[in-house]
């Protein structure tokens, strides 16, 4: 018998309040006074989020890494994407 799932809750109404008066306050002298919110109620649950997707994210590409360290680097390929060199063609 499979294992039941269990749901955890990474999007809590409390996040999406903070992320409100944020909206409300972006100073950082309120960011400063509400950090101890921010990591509690935002990061901390972004990164777990982010890390229980890892798993689904590298079967659909397993080029793809997801990790909370901050170990970790973008590639580089060399080329420049600006606005100039967009196809004006859109499909």
């Amino acid at each position: 018998m499979p294992k039941a799932a269990t749901k955890t809750r990474y999007f809590t109404p409390e996040l999406f309040a903070f992320l409100l008066e944020l909206r409300y306050n972006n100073t950082r002298e309120w960011f400063a006074a509400n950090k101890p919110r921010y990591e509690a109620l935002v990061k901390k649950p972004l990164l777990a989020f982010i890390e229980s997707f890892a798993p689904e994210l590298e079967r659909i590409n397993p080029q793809f890494e997801a990790s909370s360290s901050r170990s970790w680097c973008l590639p580089h390929s060399g080329q420049s994407h600006s606005l100039s060199e967009r196809v004006s063609t859109w499909l």
